[in-house]
């Protein structure tokens, strides 16, 4: 996981001249550097220290090891080199061969890892031999490919993008607009490009909500431009390396502009793991996201995950992310994802699979979970360095990517990332056109500097983006394909939206269009808005972005009311012993564990109101699920008259948590009813352990619950039952949801 993890370190000189320190001070000095990310200064430390001491390898091994990080492979293999024989350093052979294998040397490789495989004798002999085998056919294909016609002379290096530092993650949002990461100006953001004259301009910020700190990058946004995924990592003091950690965040449209950011649940984001590379299409009524995780229960390091929601849901609930598959998933890191839903093709990027460098692109046919076996896309994609982030144009005609590869004397290192562009052969043929012009409707004028789109209507009405562009003098023109459904639409600022629609059922030549009259002053339509194809962003601006980190994002701190990220960590006392925490606010007092499973049980069939919604009385100081978690101490929440909560099993009790719902059947473990509770009781401390605490308010009785969730197999919520009632819960009893409403 190491790779993808420090794929965006910047190269750094030393400051401090050798003869100024002894060996010890550039080993701490060293430490110090890899501590905070800057991992050329500390190898060049390590490295100090070992000529100074040359006695302690570990040294050799610390220096060895941080130059691999940063991909410097020459300065790493030489260094390995020195260890092959010291039996402390037995996997020095691997990491040698490893850094031969990526400077190209793959003959040299190969009999390295050969030598490895006869020699190895170590405790995880079956493992490592099994990883040296894949590296070896790894070298025998790159062999064999290198006696086939190179390809590389059709590769385009950006260079009006390409900088000295890493640019990475490109979204095509048509042929002619492109938006990609960069680390340029010392921490990840996104950027916007646009061709013109055949070379991209000089890239501009596009105007996105941005999240307080942290790295902004590897973006996606649906089909329909509602809404936008990406991910923010951690990054107070640069890149950390296996120390940062990501998150998936979403924005949404609302009127002119964009919402602000919220974190993805709880359940996407296991605590110490990092979630990245977010992918997201739709297909009929469902959209699909796609993602890169090292979560619990993958095959390896970072695995390919995806989740799904209803496009017509309005919250951010997802089904419980689903592992891709070993077709994809190895015990390497799998990565970047993209999906070509016309071609039914899926794109990814793997050190698992059979490579012939370090990360290759990769693709499999099918669907979701149910592939076909990966193919390697071979040179020109592929290399001996890493490449990823595999990106198609809607039209198919072209791609982009991303390498660390030389490229001439364009590109004459290894130690940062940077896109590349390749026209493909065989890309679906657009025979005809549509074109028109768009008027000032007053002044009956063309009007400059226009934005048109043009939408695929596909299932369901829905809509899908293929291409944005603003055209100076007013006269639009797209590629069309025949037996299709297709919406134009025009934009301009201080104008309404006008838009029409056709189709190429009846003909398969041009389509001459129509015009478009815009009318000033009027309030803008109600379609669904896109990102701007505008070269400078202004305060109208409506751009989607691109935001998804390849480094570990922060936690988003930003808290709602009535649906936050993280329920609070709610502290009561289990009900064999009297609770110190309780402070009564009704007159009645909670119900005994056995007193609710035996009214659920009486009850049972005869509620005819369970997902009815109840409106509460007028307004009530109690203690509520409603609490900051970056709070400890207790809080207290005002329900207001008129506010909308869901109810729950009770027929008369409205019920309000901020829980999140899932789709299908899940459970949870309810541990106790309580009349207060208190934030910083320790009662809970040790249940926290098992799972998230919820809680659910009882608005009318005053009551609230506690429960661990959320459990998708019922096996496991007996085994956290079982462990709640000898950790002090002897009543805690399984309570079954479905789409996110309480059913016993």
């Amino acid at each position: 996981m190491k790779y993808i993890l420090l794929l965006f370190i910047s190269v750094c000189s030393i400051a401090l001249p050798a003869q100024e320190m002894n060996w010890k001070e550039h080993e701490k000095a060293g430490d110090e550097m890899l501590a905070k990310g800057k991992f050329a200064e500390a190898a060049d430390h390590y490295e100090m220290a070992w000529q100074d001491k040359s006695s302690k390898k570990e040294l050799l091994s610390k220096a060895a090891e941080t130059y691999w990080l940063i991909r410097d492979y020459r300065k790493a293999g030489e260094l390995y080199k020195e260890l092959l024989n010291e039996s402390d350093f037995p996997l020095s052979g691997l990491y040698y061969g490893r850094s031969l294998k990526q400077l190209g040397q793959y003959q040299k490789a190969r009999t390295t890892f050969e030598d490895v495989l006869s020699n190895y004798k170590e405790d995880d002999e079956r493992l490592v031999k099994t990883i040296v085998r894949k590296e070896i056919k790894g070298c025998g294909l790159a062999q064999q490919w290198s006696k086939l016609e190179d390809q590389e002379n059709k590769l385009e290096f950006l260079s009006g993008i390409n900088t000295g530092s890493n640019e990475f993650a490109p979204l095509p949002f048509s042929d002619d607009i492109l938006y990609y990461s960069s680390t340029e100006s010392g921490d990840a953001k996104i950027l916007r490009t646009q061709k013109s004259n055949g070379r991209f301009a000089n890239p501009v910020v596009p105007k996105l909500p941005r999240t307080p700190g942290g790295h902004f990058c590897n973006g996606t946004f649906t089909p329909d431009n509602e809404r936008f995924y990406f991910t923010v990592c951690q990054g107070d003091e640069g890149w950390k390396g296996q120390d940062t950690k990501c998150n998936l965040y979403v924005t949404m449209r609302e009127n002119n502009g964009w919402s602000v950011p919220q974190s993805m649940r709880d359940y996407v984001k296991m605590d110490g793991t990092t979630v990245t590379h977010p992918f997201v299409y739709h297909e009929g009524d469902t959209e699909i996201l796609y993602f890169s995780s090292d979560r619990s229960g993958g095959k390896g390091g970072l695995d390919i995950w995806y989740m799904t929601r209803q496009i017509a849901g309005k919250d951010i609930d997802f089904t419980y992310p689903v592992n891709a598959g070993r077709k994809i998933n190895t015990i390497g890191d799998d990565i970047t994802p993209f999906y070509n839903q016309a071609q039914q093709k899926f794109y990814f990027s793997s050190n698992g699979h059979v490579n012939i460098g370090g990360f290759d692109i990769f693709v499999v046919e099918g669907t979701q979970s149910e592939w076909g076996d990966a193919k390697n896309l071979e040179k020109p994609y592929n290399s001996s360095a890493d490449d990823y982030y595999f990106a198609q144009t809607p039209s198919g005609a072209s791609s982009f990517f991303t390498s660390n590869r030389t490229f001439g004397s364009k590109k004459t290192n290894t130690t940062d990332d940077d896109l590349f562009f390749f026209g493909q052969e065989g890309a679906v043929e657009m025979a005809a056109v549509v074109s028109g012009k768009v008027f000032d409707k007053d002044r009956q004028q063309a009007l400059t500097d226009v934005e048109v789109a043009i939408y695929e209507k596909v299932d369901d009405g829905l809509k899908r983006l293929l291409e944005s562009k603003v055209f100076s003098n007013g006269q639009y023109e797209f590629p069309i394909l025949p037996e299709r459904e297709f919406l134009i639409e025009a934009t301009k600022d201080g104008y309404a939206d006008a838009s029409f629609e056709f189709n190429t059922f009846q003909s398969n030549g041009n389509d001459p269009g129509r015009a478009l009259y815009l009318e000033k002053g009027k309030l803008v339509s109600q379609a669904p808005k896109r990102p701007s194809t505008n070269t400078v962003p202004t305060t109208t601006t409506k751009t989607p972005t691109n935001t998804a980190t390849t480094n570990p994002p922060a936690r988003n701190t930003t808290s709602s009311t009535t649906n936050t990220n993280t329920p609070p960590r709610v502290v009561n006392t289990p009900s064999t012993k009297p609770s110190t925490n309780q402070t009564l606010t009704s007159t009645s007092t909670p119900p005994r564990q056995e007193e609710i499973v035996s009214r659920n049980n009486s009850n049972a069939g005869t509620s005819t109101n369970t997902n009815t919604t109840f409106t509460s009385p007028p307004v009530v100081q109690r203690t509520s699920p409603s609490v900051s978690t970056t709070s400890t101490s207790r809080k207290t929440s005002t329900y207001q008259a008129g506010n909308t909560y869901t109810n729950s099993r009770y027929k008369k009790d409205g019920v309000t948590t901020n829980a999140p719902r899932h789709s299908g059947v899940y459970f949870k473990v309810q541990l106790s009813v309580v009349i207060d509770y208190d934030l910083e009781a320790a009662s809970f401390s040790s249940m926290q352990e098992m799972g998230r605490l919820d809680t659910e308010f009882i608005i009318e009785k005053g009551w609230t619950r506690v429960l661990l969730a959320d459990f998708f197999d019922l096996e496991q919520a007996r085994t956290i039952m079982d462990k709640a009632r000898l950790m002090g819960y002897p009543e805690a009893f399984i309570v079954r949801y479905k789409d996110g409403y309480r059913k016993n």
